[in-house]
């Protein structure tokens, strides 16, 4: 009698761990569809005869989403939307029910690279790019609507020359001694630093003979100052024809550090301003 009440309770013990286990298996099972909005000033554009979003900032539109997205600690999915979506900016995803670790990123830079091993994204050619990393929880009680402000990342050179462009110029160069071209995005710390690579901006025919002509070039920053020295030249089809380079140049996350002067003239020199993108460090869209 005693060895049937303890099978009978060993039963009972293995049925009752089964239908807790199978419970959780159905949790984590479960799925709901939610909505991200990412806010900002959407454009509507028509676009092969469908509307689509678009997002503007400083009046560049944005070509390139992505939500990297840890499910309970593991790698759950990985959305990318282009600007040609009819949703960009606005994706929904299909996610389980659980804690959710997730990394929005946006740009317009050429050439991006994400690896997922390594937890980072590089570009050949970094433009403006901002992110987020956003922490939710999904359950039958959970909203099914976000919004998520993203952060810019980024810091910019401008050099404003105000000679007046010479025929025959083509391009112009500018090589920093330390530039990086991609982050963590699990941390938003710069990466892929580079100290060989220089930047090549052509130069629009219909700009020869004008003056005060702006160059730029994005990369990664940290959120504390960062200095490295920076070449510029403006150059013919072969060769440099008039060049500076600029020592001990200040950079920081979220800002543009501009030099404004005349190239052939090395008495007048450079001023050069610092000029805050959002002193908050956070750039709504």
């Amino acid at each position: 009698m005693k060895k049937l009440f303890y099978l009978t309770a060993f039963v009972c013990t293995v049925l009752f761990f089964s239908s807790c286990a199978k419970d959780n298996a159905n949790e984590n099972a479960k799925t709901r569809k939610i909505n991200f909005n990412i806010n900002g000033d959407f454009v509507f554009n028509d676009l092969d005869e469908n509307t689509k979003n678009s997002i503007m900032i400083d009046g560049k539109a944005m070509t390139d989403l992505w939500v990297v997205d840890y499910t309970n600690g593991e790698l759950g999915q990985i959305l990318h939307q282009t600007q040609s979506d009819s949703n960009f900016g606005n994706p929904t995803m299909e996610m389980r029910y659980g804690s959710h670790n997730l990394y929005f990123i946006v740009s317009r830079g050429t050439g991006p690279s994400i690896n997922i091993a390594n937890n980072t994204i590089s570009w050949t050619k970094p433009s403006d790019t901002f992110w987020k990393n956003y922490q939710m929880t999904v359950s039958d009680d959970s909203s099914s609507t976000h919004s998520i402000t993203l952060e810019r990342v980024v810091t910019r050179l401008r050099v404003i020359v105000l000679d007046t462009l010479q025929p025959g110029a083509v391009t112009a160069s500018v090589r920093p001694s330390t530039w990086y071209y991609g982050f963590n995005f699990q941390t938003g710390a710069p990466a892929f630093m580079s100290s060989s690579v220089t930047n090549t901006i052509n130069i629009p025919s219909d700009r020869i003979g004008t003056d005060s002509n702006s160059f730029m070039m994005y990369g990664f920053s940290t959120t504390t100052e960062w200095y490295t020295n920076v070449y510029f030249a403006i150059n013919n089809s072969t060769e440099p024809v008039v060049a500076r380079t600029f020592e001990n140049v200040e950079f920081r996350r979220n800002r543009s550090t501009d030099y404004i002067g005349y190239l052939s003239n090395f008495e007048t020199g450079f001023s050069l301003n610092f000029i805050g993108w959002d002193t908050s460090n956070v750039v709504p869209f």
